[in-house]
């Protein structure tokens, strides 16, 4: 696909399930793309997370945690600066993999804190957004996002969940301009 930039989420880094792969680095040595990891917790004699590949220089990247009661599993966004190229503007990535629970209670907390840690005033460079949020284009999550975000896929039918027998959306790619 030679794609330029890639949001991944379920990243391990040298735990036993993966046998000790860091699969950040195995994806960035067998694509050629720069790598970011974001840890969201350490498990299994490893860390877990998230991981932005680039084709781009990375730069300034920042793990931020994301609201989560004791005993969950720990969130997090990664956020970095890409320049690509001279001529093209520089503009802010961030990646994200929210609460999967059935109560929409703690994604609610996590976007909210995503907003605060991207914000829609003042932003000097375009933005763009991409993760697993765990719910529905028809939620009140998405809905609340899209008021401040545009949705690539909107209207595309991009079903991303099951993996093995897709029938709903809840994978994103959204991206704002300047203000």
């Amino acid at each position: 696909a030679k794609p330029d930039i890639v949001a991944v989420q379920e990243v391990d880094q040298s735990t036993k399930r993966s046998r000790g792969v860091n699969q950040a680095a195995k994806l960035s040595e067998l694509t050629g793309l720069q790598v970011a990891f974001g840890k969201a917790m350490d498990f299994q004699n490893g860390e877990y997370g998230i991981a932005l590949l680039s084709r781009w220089p990375i730069q300034d990247v920042q793990v931020h945690s994301l609201p989560a009661p004791a005993g969950t599993e720990p969130r997090v966004l990664l956020t970095a600066h890409i320049q690509p190229g001279e001529s093209a503007p520089a503009f802010r990535m961030g990646v994200t993999h929210v609460d999967h629970r059935d109560d929409p209670t703690q994604r609610t907390a996590q976007i909210a804190k995503i907003r605060e840690l991207l914000p829609v005033s003042g932003a000097s460079e375009p933005t763009i957004l991409a993760g697993d949020f765990n719910d529905t284009p028809d939620s009140a999550v998405i809905k609340g996002l899209v008021t401040e975000w545009a949705d690539s896929t909107a209207g595309k039918g991009f079903l991303t969940y099951s993996s093995d027998k897709p029938e709903m959306q809840i994978d994103y790619i959204f991206y704002r301009h300047t203000t």
